[in-house]
């Protein structure tokens, strides 16, 4: 009995969650002339497109394939936690004719939230954006 108290309260304590990985998880930001970048769950796995715009057309890289750890996605969760992605609205828009824009789509079997932007974003979209680039270990590189 007293271990199961002590194992709840270490679980607890270390912001551990059943639920770290989320069931869907995409995550997509661009911007008119230079970068675009695709992050999404695909198997047991997370894929990772970068996307370089020329004249020629759309040039982009194979995904790869990547694989966090179940540390990075808590912390991944806690930072959506403390972003307070589970309140944003369903579209955040600006009216501007070229730009930037974003999408994300997160599903845990206990919240779950789908927004996307068009110039414009939540106050704390730089929390998500940065824990996404943690997630990936990758700098995300968008002309916002």
């Amino acid at each position: 009995m007293n271990r199961a108290l002590i194992l709840a309260g270490l679980v607890i304590l270390s912001g551990c969650s059943r639920h770290a990985k989320p069931s869907a998880f995409s995550f997509r930001i661009a911007d008119a002339f230079e970068h675009a970048y695709h992050i999404e769950s695909c198997d047991d796995a997370v894929c990772y497109s970068a996307y370089q715009p020329n004249p020629a057309g759309e040039k982009g890289v194979q995904p790869i394939k990547l694989q966090p750890t179940d540390r990075q996605w808590s912390e991944f969760r806690r930072s959506m936690d403390k972003a307070g992605v589970w309140e944003w609205k369903p579209t955040y828009e600006a009216n501007v004719l070229d730009g930037w824009g974003w999408q994300m789509k997160i599903h845990y079997p206990d919240r779950q939230i789908e927004s996307f932007g068009a110039n414009n974003s939540p106050e704390n979209f730089d929390v998500v954006l940065s824990a996404v680039e943690k997630l990936v270990g990758r700098h995300l590189v968008v002309d916002r």
